[in-house]
């Protein structure tokens, strides 16, 4: 088999891994479970992952991959980091719609099961430590170019992005907040970066 071949194929496997981990959860998730759903014989399948723990974290891996993609993207096609922050808050809002059937479902499923054990939370920090240092990055960025204060607390403000989308996405998961409040907490949450970010006379 070629590497592209076998690339192709462990990618198969994470999506049927995710679609079964949306339908039945972390927790009730047995290998059993994902070998059936693929079709593949049991061997195929422990040859790319041992585990569910090792599914899970290797489906993370690759949404972060696709959110880097995105984020390069919009820093090719946006005008200035501001229209990127504001794309990537429109695009995360439009995602809301789903969250109650997406795999953040199975993102804080596993983060409740295991947030006692401190092994297990190391691979969780270090992704908040990279979200958030990503979102530091850009404001860093803003600054360097004269578009944003140069007073900011860019590491703080990084923080704040990243827990403004997180609240908001558990909010929409567990159905708290209808769509409509939902869109305007979103139009606010803008307001209020706006009116950080720039100074009295600039202008988003």
């Amino acid at each position: 088999m070629t590497e592209a071949y076998k690339e192709k194929k462990r990618l198969e496997v994470l999506r049927t891994a995710e679609e079964v981990f949306i339908k039945k959860g972390y927790q009730h998730t047995t290998m059993t479970d994902i070998v059936e759903a693929s079709g593949w014989s049991r061997g195929a399948v422990y040859t790319y992952y041992p585990n569910t723990e090792s599914m899970f974290q290797a489906i993370m891996a690759e949404k972060d991959k696709g959110f880097e993609s995105y984020m390069e993207q919009m820093l090719t096609t946006c005008s200035s980091i501001w229209q990127v922050l504001i794309a990537y808050i429109d695009q995360a809002c439009e995602q809301l719609h789903a969250a109650s059937s997406s795999f953040g479902t199975v993102v804080y499923e596993y983060l409740l099961m295991h947030w006692r054990d401190d092994q297990k939370m190391v691979f969780f920090k270090e992704r908040i430590l990279w979200a958030t240092s990503y979102f530091k990055e850009l404001i860093e960025k803003g600054i360097e170019e004269k578009e944003f204060r140069q007073d900011l607390n860019c590491e703080a403000i990084g923080n704040i992005y990243f827990l403004h989308q997180d609240g908001m996405y558990l909010q929409a998961m567990i159905g708290t907040v209808s769509w409509d409040k939902l869109k305007e907490q979103v139009e606010l949450f803008k307001e209020m970066l706006s009116g950080i970010l720039f100074d009295e006379k600039g202008t988003p």
